[in-house]
């Protein structure tokens, strides 16, 4: 049986540890392909639900600051599905900018962003974030 130098089980034991160390970036990677491959190939629910809102008109006739252009709120919306739950995902938002008179897609230039805040009892955004302690919703 041979007799190993102090360098040769040094240099046994670096190879040892870099194999280790890649078995570990193995397992790693494979950890992470596995969920991203199924979200890609996995099937669509059958059933997905769709909802459209329409507010009423704005006039945009001048340009507003951030944040103190023309708003409304909309009550008495359900997102629901046939199958009752307690979690709702959202998992998509289009906002589109139409003429008030023939309802056609006018210029998006108008349009700087949209709020969507759900309140279950229809409160104020200032009343949800007391209610969640103000760490949930950041309007």
């Amino acid at each position: 049986m041979p007799v190993l130098r102090r360098d040769d089980r040094h240099i046994v034991c670096s190879q040892k540890e870099a194999m280790i160390r890649s078995l570990g970036l193995l397992a790693l990677a494979g950890a992470l392909v596995v969920p991203a491959v199924y979200s890609l190939t996995r099937q669509d629910p059958q059933e997905k639900a769709v909802l459209t809102l329409m507010s009423d008109p704005y006039r945009l006739d001048k340009i507003y600051r951030s944040m103190e252009g023309p708003w409304s709120i909309q009550g008495g919306i359900h997102l629901g599905m046939a199958e009752k739950s307690r979690v709702q995902w959202v998992t998509g938002l289009e906002t589109e900018v139409l003429d008030a008179a023939g309802q056609k897609p006018t210029s998006q230039e108008f349009f700087c962003h949209s709020n969507l805040t759900f309140a279950e009892r229809s409160g104020s955004p200032a009343k949800y974030n007391q209610e969640m302690g103000g760490k949930t919703h950041l309007d």
